[in-house]
């Protein structure tokens, strides 16, 4: 489920991560009117924008994380956990290794009504 990122420093415990995402995954991530931009942002404490880069053979989608490196774990987690909505149900490995989760069963015919 995990993406490769790049990243770099930017200070003491500061940095970012970069990744390519699909036209698809930006939009996901954004959200409509950027409501699950800004909920990725608010729980993880990082920094996140998604922008376009266009160039002669098309274009590419940047997905960049801001923060510091617990804030950037936390941010690339739950974009993860999104993307990985657009094709189903997400399973959570390990569920006690996430002390920044609640985990809820939701029945299918509620899904869309939770957020």
């Amino acid at each position: 489920m995990s993406a490769t990122y790049t990243s770099s420093a930017t200070g003491k415990d500061e940095g970012s991560d970069t990744r390519k995402v699909s036209k698809e995954e930006a939009a996901f991530i954004l959200g409509s009117g950027g409501k699950t931009k800004a909920k990725l942002c608010a729980v993880s404490g990082a920094q996140i924008d998604v922008t376009e880069e266009k160039q002669r053979t098309g274009t590419t989608n940047w997905l960049s994380i801001r923060g510091t490196l617990k804030q950037r774990q936390r941010a690339r987690k739950y974009v993860d956990f999104v993307i990985a909505q657009r094709l189903g149900p997400v399973k959570i490995d390990n569920p006690s290794a996430h002390d920044d989760l609640t985990i809820m069963v939701v029945p299918a015919t509620t899904v869309s009504f939770i957020t």
